[in-house]
């Protein structure tokens, strides 16, 4: 009879795995995400109120959306049955792009970045419905520039400041498998500090004043 009931179960899609996963303190995994990171470019006065169009002159300077690739791994802390605690420590490649707009022409810099990002959120989940929780997520994101490559000439060239804090919140689905969580999330990230570094050697930096980022992120997390 209880092979039968269990059976019934399986079939029906009912099956409850992993029931006491939440009864754990601490939870290890890692995540794989994707995302598309923009800049947001505020100029300086001077600037804006600068009317005289010549051939040579700047109409402006836009940042540019350009995806990513990231990894890294996941420590999940238990504060209680609906909230926890998470550290996501990993690594971001990516390239930012900024396009200076001329009255005849369109020059684009590049610059290829690696950096260590080191969130941390706070997750409050709803009850556990059969095989999975929905779940919202919030906290900060510092990140730490570690390299960057460019093939712009110096005159040409942005440069970033190598550390800068984001503001991240986002929603997922935490789904219990048979051996592991399967989470997707999705996620934005806000930059809260200026990045922009001046840049002697190219006079089109003096015209910025500020530079913030945007990022939104898909993120699949495989948890223990």
């Amino acid at each position: 009879m209880t092979f039968c009931f269990q059976s019934v179960l399986a079939q029906s899609g009912l099956t409850i795995f992993r029931p006491k996963y939440d009864e754990r303190k601490l939870h290890y995994g890692f995540h794989v995400g994707f995302f598309n990171e923009s800049t947001n470019v505020k100029f300086v006065d001077d600037f804006l109120s600068n009317t005289l169009v010549t051939e040579d002159s700047l109409n402006g300077i836009q940042g540019k959306g350009n995806a990513g690739f990231s990894v890294g791994f996941i420590l999940n802390y238990k504060l209680q049955d609906q909230w926890d605690l998470r550290f996501l420590p990993g690594v971001s490649l990516f390239e930012r792009l900024i396009s200076y707009n001329y009255p005849n022409q369109v020059i684009e810099s590049s610059v290829q970045n690696t950096e260590i990002n080191l969130p941390i959120l706070i997750r409050y989940k709803s009850k556990r419905r059969r095989n999975h929780r929905v779940y919202i997520i919030g906290g900060l994101t510092p990140n730490f520039q570690v390299s960057t490559k460019t093939d712009d000439p110096p005159s040409e060239s942005f440069e970033y400041k190598s550390f800068n804090l984001e503001a991240t919140y986002g929603i997922g689905v935490d789904m219990y498998m048979q051996m592991f969580n399967f989470v997707p999330e999705l996620r934005i990230s806000h930059g809260l500090l200026n990045i922009h570094k001046q840049n002697d050697k190219n006079p089109v930096t003096d015209l910025v004043d500020r530079i913030y980022t945007h990022k939104i992120s898909f993120i699949l997390n495989f948890e223990g």
